[in-house]
């Protein structure tokens, strides 16, 4: 029970993708509080919290076009940070590029911090485009998306 536990939260919080999950679900829920040491050290340069947040904006903008940026995993993070400082345009942009790219990274959308990159007229298309829409119209809807008629659909 409780060793297997702590044993399950020591791995978590050892591996940068327990600490990142933490921060998207923490900007989701509660706008900006995380620390520098909350960030993964690829992505400080760019939202350190000591940044004002219409620099961290700025430079979210930049690192977007930046190679060192390019990989599916960088421009999901970079698309939650993009979402919290509600640039809706940029991190819809940011997550179908990592979605498409790598369809696995599909999870983030639903965090917290995507309610309105969800509701966005991007989000749909993006959906379908990565096979999701098709897989549930075979499997069943999930939770937080249902069928509107026969070709439609929509998510919370």
């Amino acid at each position: 029970g409780d060793d297997l536990y702590e044993h399950g939260q020591s791995i978590f919080d050892s591996w940068s993708f327990g600490r990142s999950m933490s921060v998207w679900i923490r900007l989701g829920r509660e706008g900006e509080s995380y620390s520098v040491e909350d960030i993964s050290e690829r992505f400080v340069q760019v939202v350190d919290p000591a940044f004002e947040p219409k620099e961290r904006l700025a430079r979210l903008h930049r690192a977007a076009t930046q190679p060192e940026y390019a990989d599916p995993p960088a421009k999901g993070y970079l698309a939650t940070f993009a979402a919290s400082l509600n640039d809706t345009q940029l991190a819809s942009d940011l997550l179908g590029e990592a979605m498409t790219e790598q369809a696995l990274l599909a999870y983030l959308a639903w965090l917290p911090v995507f309610d309105e990159v969800r509701q966005a007229p991007e989000f749909k298309p993006l959906l379908e485009k990565v096979g999701l829409v098709d897989y549930w119209r075979k499997t069943g809807w999930p939770d937080v998306c249902h069928a509107v008629g026969p070709s439609d659909f929509a998510c919370d």
